[in-house]
């Protein structure tokens, strides 16, 4: 059994193949049932419906502005193969826009097909070696601009360096060491700037290892050293670190009995300060038993849990330390140093023992830095008082005059 069918009705329209084609397939797709077909109205309906695909449209729209041929005005210019068009103005404005800050020679590219854009201008030799100049200097400004900050350190270091000889030797006896400029030598220009980088490094933990070994180098390669009374400048400054050293262990002892006053455990080894790892005073496994049962008592009876953590942190200095703190302290030394020391100058036992500036402004250094390390101790150990004795206060509880 045949399973095409005639059609039921013929069209002249000049798309009667393509009807003709679709009314067999609807015969086939409707199993032969005429009453299933469409209406020749309605295909036509339909056909007149499709748009026609041979029609190619020629509206153009500038990428940079979009504006198209009915609406705007301009030479239009196609500057790349890919397909973006635009005005030759919008162009030419798009293309200055993105020179800016950099090099009118630098080719600007399609941002489709990133093909360069040539530009037909008027050129001249005076005007290429002009951009060629500001093209170079350009280039070279960042590292102009290094070149003269880290000149402007070199300076700034150097002033600072004789500034602190000036101050600690007294104004006279840093003259004499100095001398004048014109007589300096390379070992003064490399010398002077390192002065403020070592005061801020003697602030470090790395300082405290190196600066025992760099003493005995100094020592060794200075002058024979004569024991005298005032001693020698080389001798004080080879003997600081060793006694920087003995300072260390003063420090933790007392620190230590601050501790046991206040029942808090001694740190570890991994959470020691700089004070207590180079110091000679070490903690005894015994001592460490003892504080942390003491301080497990404590906790359990008044404290909480985190409370003697806290407590460690403050005392021990285990916090956070301010980095501008530590170098404006270490700069400020030899300013403070001398201030005290011309302080001194007016006690006649200490006028007398210590003639020279330089070891009066040295001493006035010295206790000032123990001046300060007690002081911060002394505050820790209030501070952890007043906060043990914390307490939450009802609402409607009147405040004592102590509060």
């Amino acid at each position: 059994m045949s399973s095409s069918h005639k059609p039921l009705y013929s069209t002249s329209n000049d798309n009667s193949g393509e009807i003709k084609l679709k009314q067999i397939e609807l015969t086939e797709n409707t199993h032969g049932d005429p009453s299933l077909l469409p209406s020749p109205c309605s295909s036509q309906a339909t056909t007149s419906q499709q748009p026609n695909n041979n029609e190619v449209t020629t509206e153009r729209r500038c990428w940079i502005c979009f504006g198209e041929d009915k609406d705007s005005d301009g030479k239009w210019v196609k500057p790349c193969p890919c397909s973006l068009v635009a005005h030759e103005q919008c162009l030419l404005d798009w293309i200055a826009e993105n020179q800016k800050g950099r090099s009118p020679m630098k080719k600007v590219l399609c941002p489709q097909c990133s093909m360069p854009y040539y530009l037909f201008e008027h050129r001249s030799i005076s005007l290429a070696c002009l951009e060629s100049i500001q093209s170079v200097a350009r280039a070279a400004a960042p590292y102009l601009m290094v070149f003269g900050l880290g000149c402007s350190i070199l300076v700034a270091a150097s002033t600072y360096g004789a500034y602190t000889v000036l101050t600690l030797f007294g104004r006279k006896e840093g003259e004499r060491l100095l001398g004048p400029t014109n007589s300096w030598t390379w070992r003064t220009f490399l010398a002077l700037p390192t002065i403020p980088f070592a005061l801020i490094a003697s602030r470090s933990r790395l300082a405290d290892g190196i600066l025992p070994v760099a003493a005995l180098v100094l020592l060794r390669a200075s002058a024979p050293v004569v024991v005298s009374w005032p001693p020698s400048p080389a001798l004080v400054v080879g003997s600081l670190p060793w006694i920087r050293l003995v300072y260390f262990t003063f420090y933790s002892m007392v620190r230590h009995h601050l501790s046991q006053k206040l029942s808090i455990q001694p740190p570890t080894s991994r959470t020691r300060s700089r004070y207590t790892r180079f110091s000679l005073y070490h903690y005894t496994n015994q001592e460490i038993m003892d504080q942390r049962d003491q301080s497990s008592s404590t906790t359990t009876n008044n404290l909480p849990p985190n409370r003697d953590s806290q407590d460690a942190d403050l005392l021990y200095g285990r916090s956070h330390r301010d980095l501008n703190v530590t170098i404006m302290g270490a700069l400020l030394w030899p300013t403070i140093s001398g201030f005290i020391g011309n302080g001194l100058k007016q006690i006649k036992y200490i006028r007398y023992y210590f003639p020279e500036a330089f070891h009066r402004n040295l001493l006035g250094g010295c206790l000032f830095v123990v001046a300060k390390d007690m002081a911060i101790l002394l505050y820790r150990y209030k501070r952890i008082l007043q906060r043990r004795s914390r307490r939450i206060r009802p609402f409607d509880e009147p405040s004592s005059p102590n509060e």
